[in-house]
């Protein structure tokens, strides 16, 4: 559905489900991309490993979907740029900002 909203659908995405031990420390999901071939793997984080209510755990393994495809979206404008801490940290904010408000106006907040 996020990849049809975000006219994403000329890629080819697979969904991963993966263990916390399998994403960086203190992420909940990560996207790889080939620009050329149009394809993406978007890991998620696996549901045994959340410490959430259910419909929390399901509403932020959406947000971090939403989140990811931003990520690919913005890919052809930020793949070019130097990149370093500091503008991945305002991509970062950037993208979670565009995710949340995505998500409230679909779930009419």
């Amino acid at each position: 559905m996020w990849q049809k909203r975000l006219k994403l659908q000329d890629w080819n995405v697979a969904l991963v489900v993966a263990r916390a031990s399998e994403l960086k420390p203190k992420t909940l999901g990560n996207i790889h991309w080939d620009t050329e071939k149009k394809t993406a793997v978007l890991r998620v984080l696996d549901p045994a490993d959340y410490k959430l209510p259910f419909n929390e755990m399901l509403q932020d393994i959406e947000f971090t979907v939403v989140h990811e495809l931003i990520h690919l979206e913005l890919s052809p404008v930020l793949s070019p740029l130097q990149r370093n801490d500091a503008n991945r940290r305002e991509e970062e904010h950037a993208v979670n900002g565009m995710a949340d408000a995505l998500l409230q106006l679909d779930r009419g907040k």
